[in-house]
């Protein structure tokens, strides 16, 4: 289970944190969300040098879960802070056209963020799926240019140095269904940190009345302390600078670079392949949120351990889920509820042996107890909100 506690107390994620302790809001999309964002604001002011390649701070991520868990809310948090600090790397419309002609209009370099709360609805209809994910991977790719021209109209149209960065969101019945075929093959998606979670953090009905004055007032304090540390941080970047890794953090990240297929199914395998750049990606930007020019073992620890994390989220957003486990999920929507209810509910359904795994799957996660007084069912949301992932 991944822990809060690898994120090191000087570390800007923390205010961040504390600023969405509001929301309802997965902790691991408040924290990638915070990293993708900053990396977007930084543009290529920072780099790690890999020789042949530079390593930019452009973080792209796709969060994945059902619709209702904050997906929409942080990428639009995303989007607000950026357009505060840096309204000119937002991109508009909604063809790969007109994103394109907005990146060379850009210049040199073409650093943009791209939002896309529901990335089925970006990418269009299943037969023009296929042209926009070639187009958009190039364009994610980072390289030196990317060459758009139209045939039969003169003239190149070229696409100079892309530093894209983007923020995604799709359910994982989409993935299932309708992922356009080489997506996670080496294509599109490991170009993303993919994060999926099937709960929120916790339970607030309603913002004004769920929540005490003093909790809300926190956050605004909190959004004010990131604000400003924020502020200071890009003022310091703003002279370009390669961000080097100390001895310790060249160590820790040698062992996990060596082991990292792992962590890894046979299933996302492909994944594990274009990891390596992500790992030292979220490391540098960890570092960058402590106010360092370089890197040190925590960061490549905290980088690592999100690595593996999303090393599950993928293998279990890729591989359609077990029929107990469908049950468990429509169980959690009937709750509170009878088990003779919920039987005679999902029964019409599903086999009786399949309900009864689905409870067990609920009971054995914790997810589920029984009330004394109406001898009903309850749900009781994940514990993670101040410890764990």
């Amino acid at each position: 289970m991944f822990r809060t506690s690898l994120i090191p107390k000087d570390s800007l994620l923390h205010p961040w944190l504390q600023s969405m302790a509001l929301t309802e809001v997965p902790l691991s999309y408040q924290v990638v969300a915070c990293l993708s964002l900053i990396g977007a604001l930084l543009r290529r002011n920072v780099w790690v040098d890999q020789v042949e390649w530079r390593v930019y701070p452009n973080l792209s991520v796709l969060l994945v879960g059902p619709s209702g868990i904050g997906k929409d809310v942080t990428v639009r948090r995303m989007d607000r802070v950026i357009r505060e600090y840096d309204p000119a790397l937002i991109l508009g419309g909604k063809t790969m056209e007109s994103i394109q002609q907005q990146l060379i209009d850009v210049g040199d370099p073409a650093c943009a963020f791209i939002e896309a709360p529901e990335i089925t609805a970006f990418l269009g209809s299943k037969d023009y799926q296929k042209s926009m994910v070639q187009e958009l991977t190039d364009l994610l790719s980072t390289g030196e240019a990317v060459d758009v021209s139209l045939k039969g109209t003169p003239g190149k149209r070229i696409i100079k140095n892309p530093t894209i960065t983007m923020a995604a969101g799709s359910t994982e019945e989409w993935l299932h269904k309708a992922m356009p075929d080489g997506s996670l093959e080496g294509g599109l998606f490991p170009r993303f940190i993919i994060i999926h979670e099937e709960y929120g953090t916790k339970n607030v009905p309603l913002l004004k009345y769920s929540l005490t004055v003093r909790e809300r007032q926190a956050a605004i304090e909190a959004y004010a302390v990131f604000s400003k540390r924020l502020r200071a941080l890009l003022d310091h970047y703003v002279t370009p600078r390669e961000i080097i890794p100390m001895a310790d953090a060249v160590a820790c990240y040698e062992r996990w670079y060596i082991n990292r297929f792992k962590y890894f199914s046979s299933i996302v395998r492909p994944y594990a392949n274009r990891s390596r750049d992500q790992v030292l990606r979220m490391a540098m930007l960890l570092a960058i949120t402590r106010g360092h020019d370089y890197m040190e073992e925590p960061d490549i620890r905290f980088a690592t351990a999100m690595m593996n994390y999303v090393a599950r989220s993928i293998e279990k957003a890729a591989q359609p889920p077990s029929t107990d486990a469908k049950v468990a999920r429509e169980i959690i929507t009937l709750l509170p509820a009878k088990t003779a209810a919920i039987m005679l509910h999902l029964g019409r359904k599903y086999d009786r042996r399949d309900i009864i795994s689905g409870l067990e799957l609920l009971r054995s996660a914790g997810q589920i107890i029984e009330t004394k007084h109406e001898g009903a069912l309850k749900w009781v949301p994940t514990k993670e909100a101040d410890s764990s992932w």
